[in-house]
């Protein structure tokens, strides 16, 4: 471990815990070469246990929750001592994804987050939760989603919004409230008027900001997959190419062999007897894959490119970026982990 990295995790946890730690390089003998090269080893005692500390050579930067989760679990067959991510510096989805997949870490100046001792201590985020993270609701999600789509900083009355996402008002005065309730969003009401605003007080918004604080509460968008065999073009009318079809275009990842179809859950209900007659016996049968969202992947009626969507001569059309990401993350595929990164990277913000 590098002594600047090694001063910065002493002084961390000396600062965060009260707690004197003397780190001392790790015995390389039976960690294999290509360990080696990618980290810098060093252990310490710990709350009375004896921990190994990794942390990534500047020239693995490229590193993704997959990899480490893998490369943790043979170092930790191989050693022994449990072992403890260390990145000098983590993105918000990257810290996201380790804590899903339980893998400890502390990154000096930021977090420390070690479930085996029951430690979840942020330094920028003081307030205790007192309660869990709250998932926004099909509606909400869509309305957020849709003020990405068209980079609305903000709806001016809830019949406005309403009439973009196709929803009652009733439903969009609730999913006003449920964003206000968790911070991203303002309602702004004058009389029996309410207003919507992204942006703080006077403040431009910051797109990408608010896309990495929406990140905890937003769903999978998918209800339900089911393979078609032989379905009928009409029937997909109005789908857009979802999945890792979609993410086969915004990547560089091959197309799969079974086409992919996003549809939204009024279309389904409106030819649902259909679909079902269409539907595979088997994943061995299927030509074409269908997924039902809880909102329209079309987002909106508008016609043409948008700024998460990209320019993409897809016939049909395909899902936006960011709903992909969201119905495609948690996958245990490294390959396609960091195709969404880079997808969402790519995002002009």
């Amino acid at each position: 471990m590098n002594s600047h990295l090694q001063r910065n995790l002493s002084a961390y946890l000396d600062r965060a815990t009260g707690l004197k730690i003397d780190l001392v390089p790790s015995s390389l003998a039976k960690i294999p070469f290509f360990l080696r090269g990618r980290y810098d080893l060093a252990e310490g005692e710990l709350y009375g246990h004896r921990y190994t500390f990794f942390a990534p050579r500047r020239d693995f930067d490229d590193w993704t929750p997959a990899k480490i989760e893998s490369d943790r679990d043979q170092l930790a067959k191989i050693l022994q001592h449990p072992p403890i991510f260390v990145p000098e510096n983590i993105r918000p989805n990257q810290r996201q994804r380790l804590i899903q997949r339980r893998i400890p870490f502390i990154s000096p100046g930021t977090q420390m987050y070690l479930p085996d001792l029951l430690i979840d201590l942020r330094e920028h985020f003081a307030r205790e939760r007192s309660k869990p993270t709250e998932t926004l609701s099909p509606s909400a999600q869509h309305l957020l989603l849709m003020a990405f789509e068209q980079r609305q900083a903000r709806f001016e009355t809830a019949q406005d919004a309403a009439e973009t996402v196709k929803y009652s008002p009733m439903t969009v005065g609730r999913a006003m409230e449920e964003l206000a309730a968790i911070g991203l969003a303002r309602v702004v009401r004058k009389g029996r008027t309410k207003s919507l605003a992204f942006e703080a007080h006077n403040e431009a918004i910051e797109w990408r900001s608010l896309w990495q604080r929406a990140l905890p509460h937003l769903r999978s968008p998918v209800r339900r997959t089911f393979p078609l065999h032989d379905c009928p073009p009409e029937l997909l009318a109005s789908a857009k190419l979802g999945g890792l079809t979609a993410l086969a275009h915004y990547s560089m990842l091959n197309e799969p062999k079974t086409r992919i179809w996003a549809i939204s859950p009024e279309w389904y209900q409106n030819h649902a007897i259909a679909l079902e007659k269409a539907e595979a016996p088997g994943a061995d049968w299927s030509h074409e894959t269908l997924e039902i969202w809880s909102y329209d992947p079309a987002l909106s009626a508008a016609q043409g490119n948008s700024w998460i969507r990209g320019s993409k001569s897809v016939k049909n059309g395909i899902v936006d970026r960011l709903s992909l990401y969201l119905s495609l993350r948690g996958t245990e595929d490294e390959r396609i982990e960091q195709a969404l990164e880079q997808m969402i990277e790519e995002i002009s913000w």
